[in-house]
């Protein structure tokens, strides 16, 4: 039993029902003592004084029927609940369901309280209704062997499993929002790191061809540097040549060559002149 002992209107009117066939069981009880300390009266209170011991038997006579019709109220009463659990237990069978019940609440005063109170509310609308003059009508249950309370069962599970599909179906397109949502970030994610790939390709084909660039460039500064530095060199060699020539030509040791040299030659071109007339006399002859 929940501890705020909510219930649907079919089932607290099923509840009513049983306290209001309770509270009858007891008024019944009630006036069967009445009937008993009656009879008691009639039959044993003639005389008009007893004795202690005439005393003592009537209250144990007494006692012993009162004992004998609470005992049999009581019994009536267990049995009057457990054919009512029965019932409650063959419906949940009929449909494979299983029923707790937790014993130990059954003496929790605080809910025996709130059933007090659930009770005197009934009992205050039945007096309001008969007042009104609205005749008060006891439901029964429904018997096990009809149709109709199947059918309701029936209907409640239906209704049970409408309300379970309506909420899976609500989670169902949660769920498949949510995936398409995931797709579209995963398509727009894909799509920037395919754009973000080609810059990265775009990048290094770039700096490839201006390392290539800067490295032509500074082959080509190489290149002049060093053509500026062979022509330097060129130069200084030819400068070096000329002052090495002034300074041989400058020394006696050259000048004496030169010199030896210019009379060589003379002597070889006149040796090659009498020779050339020494030929043109031999072809006279």
């Amino acid at each position: 039993m929940a501890e705020d002992l909510t219930l649907s209107d079919h089932h607290s009117e099923m509840i009513a029902s049983y306290l209001k066939f309770a509270k009858f069981q007891r008024g019944k009880h009630v006036r069967i003592i009445d009937q008993t300390f009656d009879d008691m009266k009639q039959s044993r209170l003639i005389e008009g004084t007893f004795t202690a011991d005439e005393v003592r038997d009537m209250l144990d006579e007494l006692c012993a029927l009162l004992k004998g019709d609470l005992e049999i109220e009581l019994i009536n009463t267990a049995h009057t609940a457990a054919l009512l659990l029965f019932q409650m237990c063959v419906q949940a069978q009929q449909w494979h369901l299983k029923l707790n019940a937790d014993i130990s609440e059954l003496e929790n005063r605080d809910l025996l309280e709130k059933v007090n109170k659930f009770e005197e509310r009934i009992v205050s609308n039945s007096l309001e209704k008969g007042l009104n003059g609205s005749p008060l009508k006891l439901n029964k249950l429904q018997p096990l062997a009809e149709n109709v309370g199947a059918t309701q069962l029936l209907q409640a599970e239906i209704d049970r499993l409408n309300e379970e599909n309506r909420r899976l179906s609500e989670k169902l397109k949660d769920v498949e929002k949510r995936a398409l949502e995931v797709l579209e970030s995963k398509s727009l994610i894909a799509e920037v790191l395919a754009e973000t790939q080609r810059e990265l390709k775009d990048l290094k084909e770039g700096k490839t061809m201006c390392a290539n660039s800067y490295t032509q460039q500074h082959l080509e500064s190489d290149l002049v540097e060093t053509k500026q530095q062979l022509l330097e060199v060129q130069a200084q060699l030819q400068l070096a040549e000329k002052e090495l020539e002034s300074k041989l030509n400058q020394t006696a040791a050259f000048k004496n060559m030169k010199q030896m040299l210019a009379t060589k030659n003379e002597q070889i071109k006149s040796l090659r002149q009498q020779l050339n007339k020494y030929e043109e006399t031999n072809e006279e002859d």
